[in-house]
């Protein structure tokens, strides 16, 4: 028989700050029907030893009252992803990122 490959085999996503709740959940769907794995706390540096790779997701959309200020709250969102993705080694993803992944079917360039 042959296996279907996976292509978030070996991720594991947590999602960081604000989503809107059924987006996030349709998102998470498709990372598990993708073979990854939805953290419900943050990673830390000693789970670093866990065979996989820790990714952190963050969201690029905006509420209307945010709409004025889109592009500091999305860069603000990053930074605060980015920080803490350093402290405990993850990688950092827009929630972009992983609709680009599965139109393409290939994993993109991590930011």
């Amino acid at each position: 028989m042959i296996q279907a490959y996976r292509l978030f085999e070996g991720l594991r996503f947590y999602f960081m700050g604000s989503f809107i709740s059924t987006y996030k959940a349709d998102l998470q769907a498709l990372l598990k029907a993708g073979g990854g794995e939805i953290l419900s706390i943050m990673p830390d540096a000693m789970d670093m030893d866990s065979g996989g790779t820790d990714v952190i997701v963050y969201s690029k959309d905006v509420s209307n009252d945010e709409m004025r200020y889109r592009d500091e709250v999305i860069k603000a969102r990053y930074v605060e992803a980015k920080s803490y993705a350093g402290i405990v080694g993850s990688k950092v993803v827009s929630h972009i990122w992983i609709l680009d992944s599965v139109a393409a079917y290939e994993l993109q360039p991590f930011e």
